[in-house]
């Protein structure tokens, strides 16, 4: 493994053994990977038992830095950037972030370039062997992270510790790793909650599978409270068998029955042979998989073994086992130990946990107390798993280039997708402190359907919501008029016989969270606001069918038609006829935001409900459903004769409520703050200033 000159922060374990010290150093080398390696940039790691056996010499330690249930990306070379971000399938909007790049090892494939991967106990194996032919997690030639490799708990700038309520997370940052053995980490599931499947999880998975049991059978789980045992009981529950979890205390027993386990006894307190013989008709249960690290476990566990019963061994006692050839013999007990898994239960863990059926518990700690985790993981004082998370650095936000030449070296707009804290978040509303994530979409077409542009496994960190769409992205914006009963009322119109059709410049579009800056040419008393659901085609019509016309739309999102009333309305100004675009046209008048949300998502746009809010106050409150011409006609009709150019954003009109019909009328002054909210989308945010 080559060096860098670059250095990181990590726990440097200084002799390992009983007098181990663990000391926090900043001067570790930056690695780089060799041919077979990559350079992966963590996320989180997991914090397991086995690494404090190794810390204390319970179990040989050939290195000095531990750790070996690791999350991370593959990167690739080493830069600042600022991030602009656009979704493929939900959303679409603007932030920024530090990113990091390295290179990967010559004989490593680039497509793994960006990919969300595990780093496992199994770092390396030699697939040469006798054992390997049968099941590579036993190759006596393996190297392990922690083991006899540099472990997980590294890390080049600020983390986090992650601990599950008893299973920790711990953050890091660079570790190379063989490309071989790495775990493809699926969507649907955070790396925090993923770091502690690596380890624990799969070893408690392979564990449960190899006793063989079916749906509706028994199984014993002593030591069932902590970091494998909660995990166990969702397992064995998603698979069908009845728990029996043994532990000790009201938060275990609470926490052991929330997740499934059929029976809870505590072994302090309860007979528990006594009961579990009662719960299986005297017979003893089927299985049990020992997850105690002591002799007392062990001797529980096969008390209540039904004869033909199996145990699997998982904790780490190093007492012998108290049960005699005689007694397997005559009981026909069968005795397996078990280390982790294979591959391919890995991928059916994960695949389980994306589906919400397992969900690790995490505590959140800061890197410096290591050793706090460590000294609650001696005592058992953790009820999960712990996991250390570094938190991804932002940079200042970087102002959004319409054009195509170099940003500065400091930042540079990309695109991506948000990683959603919960399904109804509001985007609208986020902010640095919100640590919302997102992934990077490749591709310069945010209207692609070729594959070309598409949602990456990098991930970054959001510290500012801009705009969804920079001006370069828009051909065109067209504006429906007078299409809500109650604004045509307060108007002193009479509704139109088909829609009334105008159109802004496209410099007039800016993005959520910018000012509206009104010119001095409209600063009397006529700056108004009208919220209103807009649309983006996807790709180019011409005489669509109101049938056809919501299939090209590709996404939606909020606006805001900024108007001055006097330069339309007032015949000093606008003479006997109304007129729509110089007054609804200038800079900034067309705020569009705060996100794109994917058509695919919203089936029917008129069952959606907008509101504009002026600092604090809901002046507008109406159902899309009210519109006089809906969406489908709208498209159908614009595009009669005429093309409608992808990117193409339509603004579908305003419901009453705007501030020249109110009485007395209100109108836009500096320091006023907009909110259009739009069910389903989120809410656009734009502050008032005067030129």
């Amino acid at each position: 493994m080559a060096v860098r000159t670059e250095h990181q922060i990590g726990a440097w374990v200084e002799n390992p053994g009983p007098g181990a010290r663990v000391v926090i150093r900043d001067d570790l080398p930056l690695p780089s990977p060799s041919a077979e390696e990559v350079l992966i940039k963590l996320d989180c790691t997991g914090v397991c038992h086995s690494d404090l056996y190794s810390i204390t010499g319970k179990t040989p330690m050939q290195v000095n830095i531990a750790g070996h249930e690791g999350i991370g990306h593959i990167i690739k070379g080493r830069s600042q950037h600022g991030l602009r971000i656009y979704p493929t399938s939900k959303w679409l909007y603007t932030v920024n972030v530090t990113d990091l790049t390295v290179v990967a090892g010559s004989n490593v494939s680039q497509g793994l370039i960006g990919k969300r991967v595990g780093i496992k106990w199994l770092y390396k194996y030699c697939d040469d062997c006798e054992i390997c032919s049968k099941d590579v997690t036993y190759c006596p030639n393996q190297k392990n992270p922690g083991r006899n490799v540099p472990g997980t708990f590294q890390r080049n700038y600020s983390l986090t510790l992650c601990l599950p309520k008893e299973q920790h997370l711990l953050s890091v940052e660079y570790i190379c790793s063989i490309a071989k053995p790495l775990t493809f980490i699926p969507d649907g599931i955070t790396s925090e909650l993923a770091a502690p499947l690596l380890c624990a999880g799969i070893t408690i998975y392979s564990a449960i599978l190899k006793l063989r049991l079916k749906p509706g059978e028994w199984l014993l789980l002593p030591g069932a409270g902590g970091g494998l045992g909660h995990l166990g009981i969702q397992i064995a529950h998603a698979l069908g068998f009845k728990v029996i979890a043994v532990d000790s205390g009201e938060s275990k027993r609470k926490l052991c029955l929330e997740l499934g386990a059929t029976r809870f006894l505590d072994f302090k307190v309860d007979d528990v042979d006594k009961t579990v013989k009662e719960l299986t008709n005297g017979y003893g249960v089927h299985g049990a998989v020992c997850l105690a690290g002591n002799k007392a476990g062990y001797a529980q566990a096969i008390a209540q073994l039904r004869n033909t019963g199996v145990l699997v061994c998982v904790g780490l006692a190093m007492e012998e086992l108290p049960i005699s050839p005689f007694m397997m013999i005559v009981r026909g007990i069968s005795v397996f130990g078990s280390s982790v898994g294979t591959e391919q239960e890995m991928k059916s863990l994960l695949e389980m946990a994306s589906e919400g059926k397992i969900k690790a518990i995490v505590d959140v700690f800061d890197f410096q107390e290591l050793d706090e985790v460590l000294e609650k993981l001696r005592i058992n004082g953790i009820s999960g798993r712990a996991v250390r998370q570094p938190v991804v650095p932002t940079t200042p936000r970087m102002p959004r280039t319409p054009s195509k030449t170099p940003v500065p070296t400091d930042g540079r707009v990309l695109r991506g997708e948000p990683i959603l804290p919960s399904a109804d978040f509001d985007l609208g509303k986020t902010t640095a402190e919100t640590k919302l994530q997102a992934k990077v979409i490749t591709g310069e077409d945010i209207y692609d359907t070729t594959g070309l542009t598409k949602v990456s496994d990098e991930v970054v960190t959001v510290d500012e919501l801009l705009g969804p769409l920079a001006q370069e992205d828009i051909p065109i914006l067209r504006c429906v008029g007078l299409n809500y009963a109650k604004h045509i009322k307060e108007a002193g119109r009479s509704p139109p016989p088909f829609p009334f059709i105008f159109f802004k410049p496209v410099p007039s579009v800016i993005g959520h969270n910018e000012d509206v800056i009104i010119p001095k040419i409209c600063q009397d008393d006529q700056a108004d606001y009208e919220g209103e659901l807009c649309l983006v085609l996807d790709r180019d019509c011409k005489d669509v069918s109101e049938a056809d016309a919501l299939s090209y739309v590709g996404a939606y999102t909020c606006g805001n038609d900024i108007s001055s009333r006097k330069l339309q309305r007032d015949p000093a100004f606008a003479g006997r006829i109304p007129q729509w675009g110089f007054s609804k046209g200038f800079d900034t008048f067309a705020p569009l935001g705060p996100v794109l949300v994917n058509a695919d998502l919203i089936k029917d746009p008129a069952k959606l409900h907008l509101k504009t809010i002026i600092n604090g106050e809901v002046r507008q409150d109406e159902s899309v459903g009210d519109l006089l011409f809906g969406v489908p006609y709208l498209i159908s009709y614009l595009s009669s004769g005429t093309t409608l150019q992808k990117g193409s954003v339509i603004m579908t009109g305003t419901p009453g409520g705007v501030g020249a019909g109110l009485n007395p009328p209100k109108y836009l002054v500096p320091g006023n703050v907009m909110e259009v909210e739009i069910s389903e989308i989120g809410t656009l945010k734009n502050g008032v200033k005067f030129a």
